[in-house]
This record gives structure tokens, C-alpha cells and sequence, in this order.
């Protein structure tokens, strides 16, 4: 059977409530401190890191105005963006020991 809905019964009406459900699931799966609203949070970070811009993620979420709390993106994809402007200022970019990448400038390194 196909729905539109997600969560749908074998008619393909959606379910009003699922909540018992979902947190006997979470139960089972042995997770804690997890709300149904947090699908919809990794959802949003899943888009964006995978390079879904933030005007499609408000239209997909349906919110009204661009809200910037769906952004927070992996410290990989940071990386990744910040060295976007590698050439722009400083010659180089070298890993620390801390995880943070130093970008070699005029007067040395910038620290952690």
C-alpha cells in the first residue's frame, strides 16, 4: 500500500496519534531523552550538509520566514567551508593537534 503520509493505516488515512507507538519503539531500541521533534532537526542538518540550501529546507519545513536553527552543520562540513577561502589571505592550512585548523597569517599562526 502506498500514502502520503508516513505513518498511515491500511486504508492509507494517517494515524492521529503515535506517540505510545514511537516511544515504545524507542523504548525497544533502547534510546533516551529523544522527541519525536528531533526527526525533523536531523532531518534538516541531513539537507543542508548534503548541500540543500536554506530557502528549499524553510519551503520543505514549511516555515514562514528563514530561520538559521536548522544550520549547525558537522565539524567536517565547517572545515570544508571555511577552506573554501583557502588563497584568499593565507598562503596554507595545516590540521592541529586540536582538531581546528591554523591558518598561517602575516604575524604567525592564529591559535585555537
Amino acid at each position: 500500500m502506498r500514502s502520503e503520509y508516513v505513518f498511515y493505516d491500511s486504508q492509507g488515512r494517517p494515524f492521529n496519534q503515535i506517540t505510545r507507538s514511537f516511544q515504545a519503539s524507542l523504548g525497544r531500541a533502547g534510546i533516551e531523552a529523544f522527541r519525536f521533534h528531533d526527526l525533523r532537526h536531523t532531518f534538516a542538518r541531513h539537507f543542508v550538509m548534503r548541500g540543500g540550501s536554506l530557502k528549499e529546507l524553510q519551503e520543505l519545513l514549511g516555515h514562514k520566514t528563514l530561520t538559521m536553527g536548522y544550520a549547525h552543520l558537522s565539524q567536517e562540513h565547517k572545515r570544508k567551508a571555511v577552506n573554501l577561502l583557502n588563497g584568499l589571505t593565507a598562503p596554507k592550512v595545516v590540521k592541529s593537534k586540536c582538531h581546528i585548523f591554523k591558518i598561517q597569517h602575516f604575524k604567525g599562526w592564529l591559535s585555537c
